[in-house]
């Protein structure tokens, strides 16, 4: 059963993760997780996770899917997604395809 202070530590997570956290957030998380093997334990756990996401690829996107994506949002109430930008080759040889 974990205590209520690792509780709200384990919410920092991601952001410990992700390098966002204060220096002094950091610290702390960095401290407890050197102390606490329960929430090392949780750390690791999504520390593994993070790196099996990393290694999927992502799915096809089919052309005309990414067409109609692109279409609406430079549509009525849209916006272009890259206002006053060349879209990049690679989008560009994808919009091509049938």
């Amino acid at each position: 059963m974990t205590r209520p202070y690792c509780d709200r530590l384990r919410k920092r997570f991601d952001d410990y993760h992700d390098g966002e956290l204060s220096k002094f957030l950091f610290q702390v998380v960095d401290r407890h997780l050197k102390s606490c093997t329960e929430c090392r334990d949780e750390y690791r756990l999504l520390e593994g996770s993070m790196k099996a996401l990393r290694l999927l690829q992502p799915p096809p996107v089919p052309p005309r899917a990414l067409r109609k994506v692109l279409e609406s949002l430079s549509g009525p109430g849209g916006g272009t997604p890259f206002p006053g930008r060349i879209l990049g080759s690679d989008l560009e040889q994808g919009l091509q395809a049938p």
